[in-house]
């Protein structure tokens, strides 16, 4: 299984739960919105959310992730996604999220 399909299988396993205690927020790249992936997950119950997390405020994704409980976070580990990263992690504390969970 590729890392990307793994990805998709994880959120749908949540999005599937049979206890419906998970809202999954999809924050994708812009250049991702549109991908058949990000409408697999939306046609799953996900809701898709745009983020530039190389160019994009932390304070508007903090505001995004707001009263979130966990974020977990399926970036590739290579230097270009690095700043996104810890755009990502710092967002997270700054908004309160209880757990944060780094999955590569």
């Amino acid at each position: 299984m590729s890392q990307h399909r793994g990805r998709i299988s994880t959120c749908n396993a949540l999005l599937r739960s049979t206890r419906n205690e998970f809202e999954v927020i999809a924050l994708l790249c812009p250049d991702f919105i549109y991908k058949n992936s990000a409408k697999e997950l939306e046609d799953h119950g996900a809701r898709i959310v745009s983020v530039d997390l190389q160019n994009g405020s932390e304070e508007t994704l903090a505001t995004t992730i707001a009263n979130v409980d966990i974020v977990v976070s399926f970036f590739p580990p290579n230097k270009n996604m690095q700043l996104g990263l810890i755009a990502l992690a710092t967002a997270a504390k700054r908004a309160s999220v209880k757990r944060f969970v780094l999955s590569a």
